[in-house]
């Protein structure tokens, strides 16, 4: 079974006035004041702790005041567990997604073994997902751009036969929609059923949209997060490399920085897009 992935900071306590220097605290919270995206587009991670089980362990003992934190067979197999992600060396990894956890792609690369792909906890991994599905996929929440016209009480003149699903940014200024005008659309997916597609627009007199789908309507997808990724993608990713050999079975892990997620249908990925060393085998 796979240990959990455990993110965590700990810290050593700052020596107080006079010199006098505190005994070391594993358990010491500490306020992690760096951006998780620096000003050069690198990102900044916090620790990782190679047993989350023994995390856990020693943050009880903290939590029934069993430990002070100047036992050393405490606190040095706790030091021993912390792993500092932004100094770990940098690679890439490629493969075929064969799972899918929180925060998690599981890849298995050419030559059979299986990596782990993490993602940033604060979402700031860049990710570039492309690629087609069936239009009748589409979920609640998702975002969609199509070239549409609506009457007066928000149906679709006409059914459609493909749609974008893209991720908004923040500059994104939403237009407004006029009934009987072909235009660009862009909205939020609330519901899909036998083939009705209902939206949400985000301005407006006209607020909801509905539109028919035809029976082998595509969605091309264009989105900057792995909603849609699905066992099968091809996936491509650069970050930190480790390999954690503190439980049962070895994980060899990327904590991914950049990552590449194509559907079987498109075109191979180019590993050369992405810089970085390789790393399969490691």
């Amino acid at each position: 079974m796979r240990l959990a992935i455990s993110f965590c900071v700990i810290a050593f306590l700052a020596a107080p006035v006079f010199g006098q220097v505190e005994p070391y605290n594993p358990y010491a919270p500490v306020v992690d004041d760096k951006p998780p995206v620096a000003a050069d587009g690198k990102l900044h991670w916090p620790s990782f702790f190679k047993s989350s089980d023994l995390q856990m362990r020693f943050q009880s003992l903290l939590a029934v005041d069993a430990c002070q934190g100047t036992n050393k067979s405490i606190t040095t197999p706790v030091i021993a567990n912390r792993v500092v992600i932004d100094t770990m060396p940098e690679g890439t990894a490629s493969g075929r997604i064969v799972g899918i956890g929180k925060g998690t792609l599981d890849i298995l690369e050419g030559d059979g073994q299986k990596r782990i792909i993490v993602l940033h906890p604060k979402g700031v991994s860049r990710v570039a997902l492309s690629g087609e599905v069936a239009a009748e996929t589409l979920r609640p929440g998702l975002v969609v751009r199509f070239t549409g016209a609506i009457d007066e009480k928000g149906n679709g003149v006409e059914k459609l036969d493909s749609l974008e699903v893209i991720t908004l940014d923040e500059k994104f200024q939403p237009r407004e929609v006029h009934p009987g005008k072909l235009t660009s659309i862009t909205a939020q997916v609330v519901s899909l059923r036998r083939g009705l597609l209902q939206l949400k627009l985000a301005t407006g007199a006209i607020t909801k949209a509905r539109f028919i789908l035809t029976d082998d309507a595509i969605a091309h997808l264009n989105m900057k997060e792995p909603t849609l990724a699905a066992v099968g993608d091809q996936l491509l990713a650069k970050g930190h490399v480790y390999t954690n050999t503190a439980g049962k079975v070895t994980e060899r892990l990327v904590f991914a920085s950049d990552v590449t997620i194509q559907k079987p249908d498109a075109k191979p990925i180019n590993e050369e897009a992405t810089p970085g060393v390789k790393v399969a085998g490691n």
